[in-house]
Parts: C-alpha cells; sequence; structure tokens
C-alpha cells in the first residue's frame, strides 16, 4: 500500500506536467478577425448599386473590427472577372466576394468553362441586401403585362 506522502507527491508531479503541457495550447489559438486589411471585390464597376452599398457595408466593418476593408470594383464578363480572382485568392477570409446570386446560380448553365467553381471556391456569409428587377418601356407601347 502506498502511503500518503508518496501519492501526494506522484499527483503533484501529475499536475505540474498535465499544466506545463496545457501551456503551449494557449499559446496555439488563432489570431483575431481580421489579422490584416481584408479586401472586398465588387465584380460591378465604380458607382454602381452594389459598389456603393460593398462601400458602405466596409465603413462599418471597419469601424467594428479595427482593421480596412478596401473595396475594389472588378466588373466584366457577367461578374466572371471578379469571382475569378476571389476563387484564385489565398482562403484565409482576408479576400471576399461581394457578388450576387448570378454568379453561382446562372453563370455555370450560360458558360461553357468557367474560371471557378462557385460550389467548391465560395462560402456564405450573409445576406447584405435584396433588389427587385423591373421591366420598363416606352409609354407609347400599349403593353400592361409582358405578354401584352
Amino acid at each position: 500500500m502506498t502511503d500518503l506522502p508518496d501519492l501526494v507527491r506522484r499527483a503533484t508531479a501529475l499536475s505540474i506536467l498535465l499544466g506545463a503541457t496545457l501551456g503551449p495550447i494557449a499559446h496555439a489559438q488563432p489570431a483575431a478577425y481580421p489579422a490584416k486589411p481584408v479586401r472586398i471585390v465588387v465584380p460591378a464597376g465604380p458607382g454602381s448599386a452594389p459598389d456603393t452599398l460593398a462601400r458602405l457595408f466596409a465603413e462599418h466593418l471597419g469601424r467594428r473590427l479595427q482593421q480596412p476593408f478596401v473595396v475594389e470594383p472588378m466588373p466584366g464578363a457577367a461578374g466572371i472577372l471578379g469571382a475569378g480572382a476571389v476563387a484564385r485568392a489565398d482562403a484565409d477570409g482576408h479576400t471576399l466576394l461581394y457578388g450576387y446570386n448570378q454568379l453561382v446560380t446562372i453563370n455555370p448553365h450560360l458558360y461553357e468553362k468557367l474560371p471557378y467553381d462557385g460550389a467548391a471556391a465560395f462560402a456564405p456569409v450573409t445576406l447584405v441586401a435584396k433588389g427587385g428587377y423591373v421591366l420598363i418601356g416606352s409609354p407609347a407601347l400599349e403593353a400592361t403585362d409582358l405578354p401584352g
């Protein structure tokens, strides 16, 4: 049978060893996000509605997260240029795509070859805005609906 002082000595040694192994774990925690400026790619022209909304969003995020959020308009090819640039960027969360659903829902059906796989390259973060579309014609056109 082990006497009590020997048991206490062993428990103390085990506690010290356990504590020594936990120390490095505390230091191995990931850095707070964002660790560097964040780039927001907008696949639309400067001054467009998506660009304007992205700039408002970036300003708010920059203040809140204490790190610059830089908006980079990248128009062209139905958003494919901007989406492709984000798909090729490091997957560290410091390059975001301020895009619209056609980049992953419609473009794959319209274009035979895209420089990205929307399902594999992107993960949704949040819905920022919703908008509607209207069809407008000349007042001389006597139509009241699309067929007529």
